[in-house]
């Protein structure tokens, strides 16, 4: 019988605790090398904004430039920013958790290393094996022997690979919860059901990844044959900005459907529904592009916020159309419920100092 790895009860703690899990961008200067600076105030932000976690090498850091810089460049990178991500948490935050995403047997290994308490399994694990199940649950079970371990469902468009029922009924078995974002209403329901019938459903935490239906996701529970699972949070690439913003909406939204009464915004919850999809579309160039430059918009937001010194990403471009429609979306209207321009300006000197910055 398999013996896996086990998360230690504060960890559990925080995890299903839910709320703003940050995939974090890599900041980069004209080189395209990394930005020590701007990665350590980054990571600043985030967590006196309130995330719960700070993943390195997920996808709004372009998983780390994997296929692009050398294996032995990429490596090095990534145990780089695993060491500064976990340095910065241990000092600077409370109530996080250590989560790292791994693309291959050898980014687990340097997770373990480094001390991480679980992690996120992308779905580039698994190209060499699509449509697979047995070797992709193999692959998860492996991982999971050495650290415990999280679903990452992503939708095509970005990377990802279409899971069957039959992967999230194995791998809910015996891994602490997934990230559903095929941005697909059909396959989410799939995988949760999975979830809320799973005789481990008590020890699963599941947080949505959908950017197209944040609000919608957060808002309401799924019950399936008398069992109920809920999203409590998110893994989210629009919370990789403007994130003390979405700390508190989210929060919010999590009130709402809990039944408390002190909506804290004059917009209506369908409203916020509505107006967080519209600040995503901008700032994942969703539509018409099709995410074409996802992580620069997020870039780019954060350039303009003040947060980075450039929007430099090792494949995307950005132009400045897009630029102005994502600034148009959250510092317009509903500025006081959707940005953290006025957080950033009050605080960031601060930031700076406490990171040891000039």
């Amino acid at each position: 019988m398999s013996t896996y790895a086990k998360l230690s009860k504060e960890a559990c703690r925080v995890l299903k605790a839910g709320g703003v899990w940050v995939p974090c961008p890599l900041p980069l200067d004209k080189k395209k090398e990394v930005n020590e600076n701007d990665l350590r105030l980054l990571l600043m932000y985030y967590i006196k904004s309130g995330a719960r976690c700070v993943v390195p090498g997920a996808h709004t850091g372009e998983f780390c430039g994997y296929g692009l810089l050398t294996e032995e460049k990429h490596f090095e990178l990534y145990d780089y920013w695993l060491k500064v991500v976990k340095a910065m948490t241990l000092i600077h935050g409370k109530n996080m958790i250590l989560m790292s995403m791994v693309h291959s047997m050898r980014h687990v290994e340097l997770s373990v290393k480094n001390g991480y308490d679980i992690v996120v399994i992308s779905p580039k694990c698994f190209k060499r094996f699509e449509g697979n199940v047995k070797k992709q649950i193999q692959f998860c079970k492996d991982a999971a022997s050495q650290i415990p371990v999280f679903g990452f469902y992503l939708q095509k468009k970005a990377g990802g690979i279409d899971f069957p029922a039959e992967f999230w009924q194995e791998f809910f078995k015996f891994s602490y919860g997934a990230k559903l974002a095929p941005f697909d209403r059909y396959r989410t329901l799939t995988a949760l059901e999975k979830a809320a019938l799973s005789k481990n459903r008590e020890n699963l935490t599941i947080v949505t990844g959908n950017d197209d239906h944040i609000v919608g996701d957060l808002m309401r529970d799924y019950t399936f044959s008398g069992k109920t699972v809920t999203m409590g949070g998110g893994l989210l690439g629009h919370y990789a900005t403007d994130t003390h913003a979405a700390v508190k909406w989210t929060a919010a939204v999590r009130n709402y459907k809990a039944g408390k009464k002190n909506w804290p915004y004059k917009i209506s919850i369908n409203r916020l529904l509505d107006t967080v999809t519209l600040c995503n579309m901008a700032l994942f160039d969703a539509f018409p592009n099709n995410f074409k430059n996802s992580t620069w918009g997020v870039k780019s937001r954060l350039t303009s916020l003040g947060v980075l010194s450039s929007p430099q990403c090792y494949k995307e471009g950005g132009y400045e159309a897009l630029e102005k429609e994502i600034s148009k979306r959250y510092d317009g209207e509903f500025k006081a419920v959707v940005s953290d321009r006025d957080f950033i300006k009050k605080n960031i000197s601060n930031w700076k100092k406490e990171a040891g910055l000039k």
